[in-house]
């Protein structure tokens, strides 16, 4: 194996709503075929993303609502979960029912949970979930991932109301309603660059490229080696980033992927050589005394 390759999926991979451009997963699949692992992370939720990554044919790592679920496909193998307890979800709900925010509870068997007076709100966004139920049906005891749409400033105010809960939070640009933003809420210490940890210590550490464009991608730059950030990124990425790609539309992952590449070389041809430059150093410096 020669290292990881994380991506996230929306503005990374893909513009559209619902497809990955055949280039690209092409481009993933000659890099499997070369020795890397390919690890696709995602705020959305598994029922969402399954359109999007199911021509993907080779082997690889998928994980849905932000870290909190982690799979091995295309065999659908479950590898880990890590959810919300349902007192906690129905404080954060008790607390976004204070401001203009649409508050969607998904749960491990995909089924959104929204407050009866907010799916005609829903209706008017862009998305289409038909599987949508009363809060007041909750059936389990947790659950993956609250996703809370509304503009910047209520999510804020909500941030506030909940960061001493036990629960993490990303504020990341909505990618289809334009002028609105998503808090995503997960399990405290669930998060994509948590995923990238469990999956490390599963299947063995090594040099981690990690490419996004939106906030809760940071978190992956703690484990990457090479981190990617696509143009037109959130700021906080562009300014770690050692690589800035050009945008989604053009593909850009693919040129930025073997940039990184190029990196990876150096540093492993580093890694090979200088164990051997260690005698060949010290064999000169010898020489050199005895010369004196």
């Amino acid at each position: 194996m020669k290292g990881w390759i994380v991506l996230d999926i929306d503005g990374t991979l893909t513009v559209e709503k619902d497809k990955i451009p055949d280039k690209v997963i092409s481009y993933l699949s000659l890099l499997k075929k070369k020795g890397w692992n390919i690890f696709i992370i995602t705020g959305r939720s598994y029922s969402s993303s399954y359109g999007m990554i199911e021509k993907i044919n080779f082997p690889y790592f998928f994980s849905s609502h932000n870290g909190a679920t982690a799979w091995h496909m295309p065999k659908k193998e479950k590898l880990f979960e890590r959810f919300l307890m349902k007192d906690t979800i129905y404080k954060v709900v008790e607390e976004a029912d204070k401001f203009e925010i649409i508050t969607m509870v998904w749960g491990a068997d995909e089924v959104c949970y929204v407050h009866n007076k907010q799916k005609k709100c829903l209706s008017s966004f862009i998305y289409h979930y038909s599987n949508c139920h009363s809060v007041d049906d909750f059936v389990l005891d947790y659950y993956p991932l609250i996703k809370c749409i509304g503009k910047k400033q209520e999510l804020k105010k909500l941030f506030n109301k909940i960061k001493n809960l036990e629960v993490e939070t990303s504020l990341v640009r909505d990618s289809f309603n334009k002028g609105y933003c998503l808090l995503l809420v997960t399990k405290k210490e669930v998060n994509k660059g948590s995923a990238i940890s469990k999956i490390l210590d599963l299947y063995g550490k090594s040099f981690v490229i990690a490419a996004g464009n939106d906030t809760n991608d940071l978190s992956m730059y703690n484990f990457a080696n090479v981190k990617i950030a696509m143009k037109g990124s959130s700021y906080h990425l562009l300014k770690k980033a050692d690589i800035i790609a050009p945008p989604a539309k053009n593909d850009g992952i693919i040129l930025a992927l073997k940039k990184a590449i190029k990196i990876f070389r150096k540093d492993n041809l580093l890694t090979i050589c200088y164990p051997l430059l260690i005698p060949l150093c010290l064999a000169h410096y010898l020489q050199i005394l005895f010369v004196r």
